[in-house]
């Protein structure tokens, strides 16, 4: 992967951690919602691997929202960071949860 595409994917990641923390949406409650490990929807959030459209549909479907508003919304917030070049560091959260 390009440092473009790695760039878009880690702050796509961090837009929906931190979207995920302001809404009470838990890593536990997406992996239930996905039938997936606390592991793997860390992976994707912490940018160990890629964020994929399961992820996000996991977010949706634990927040009530539809997830074509969420890809949305999650792009805007990903944009406004490239924007202001406030894109920070991620790491694991300790407690397995975003919130």
């Amino acid at each position: 992967m390009d440092k473009q595409s790695e760039d878009l994917n880690a702050r796509l990641s961090l837009a929906a951690s931190e979207y995920m923390k302001e809404h009470g949406v838990t890593q536990p409650q997406v992996a239930t919602v996905l039938g997936r490990t606390q592991n793997y929807v860390s992976g994707r959030l912490i940018g160990r691997h890629h964020i994929s459209a399961d992820i996000i549909m996991g977010i949706a479907a634990v927040a009530q929202v539809p997830p074509d508003w969420l890809i949305q919304e999650l792009t805007r917030r990903a944009a406004q960071k490239a924007a202001a070049g406030t894109e920070t560091p991620m790491s694991p959260d300790p407690a397995g949860a975003a919130g």
